[in-house]
């Protein structure tokens, strides 16, 4: 491992010297060393290349905003966590965690409200670009919340920001469920009575409607 990466494991607490001496150096046994790797290792997967979703240690560590020594506790305690044994590396280098795994235990809980494209896909707008941009450009509100596997600050749609969106606009999925008709059938109705999707500036929203327009056409 680097000096960086001893020093982190050291601060943590998950690596100790066998003798403390604060006129000289600590005093170090390499068998506790083997020792502690050897129990990283135990019944880890061997990885001939790290493939999508495995991450060393330390990167995911540094994902997640974590210290390592999280993550190595976490293993020594036989939480439910894959383990890699990267065969392009010796002892520490080699160790690597399949990240979700990590985040899902250790990064923290997550919020009451739903990302943007969750919120999207629930109701029905396809267009994941156009949506996005409805949100971001302030159609309809967001919050601005902490996302427990990053540990950064993201875009979300709470409880009451959803809300929101369906008192201001229909999607054609809302749609058929408020009129109790297909979503083609609507659509052919919208175009005849010449509704458009919603676009005050121009700018693609995707399939999105003002619900006054829509209910003073079809109401």
């Amino acid at each position: 491992m680097t000096r960086s990466q001893f020093n982190l494991l050291v601060e943590d607490g998950v690596l100790r010297p066998t003798l403390l001496d604060v006129e000289t150096k600590h005093v170090w046994n390499p068998t506790d060393g083997q020792d502690f790797l050897a129990q990283l290792f135990y019944g880890a997967e061997h990885l001939v290349q790290a493939q999508h979703g495995w991450e060393h240690i330390s990167k995911s560590a540094m994902r997640l905003k974590i210290r390592p020594g999280d993550i190595v506790r976490a293993i020594q305690a036989n939480q439910p966590l894959r383990v890699g044994n990267h065969a392009d590396f010796d002892g520490y280098a080699a160790l690597y965690v399949y990240h979700d795994q990590v985040a899902s235990l250790l990064g923290g809980k997550n919020p009451d409200a739903s990302s943007i494209e969750m919120f999207a896909k629930s109701v029905g707008a396809r267009q994941m670009p156009a949506f996005r941009r409805l949100i971001i450009r302030g159609h309809s509100p967001c919050s601005k919340l902490r996302n427990p596997r990053t540990n950064s600050m993201q875009l979300y749609i709470s409880p009451a920001d959803a809300q929101a969106f369906h008192t201001k606009f229909y999607t054609l999925r809302s749609m058929s469920a408020e009129y109790d008709r297909s979503w083609q059938h609507l659509n052919t109705e919208l175009a005849e009575a010449g509704v458009k999707p919603f676009s005050p500036d121009g700018v693609d929203y995707g399939k999105i409607y003002l619900k006054e327009d829509v209910d003073s056409s079809l109401g």
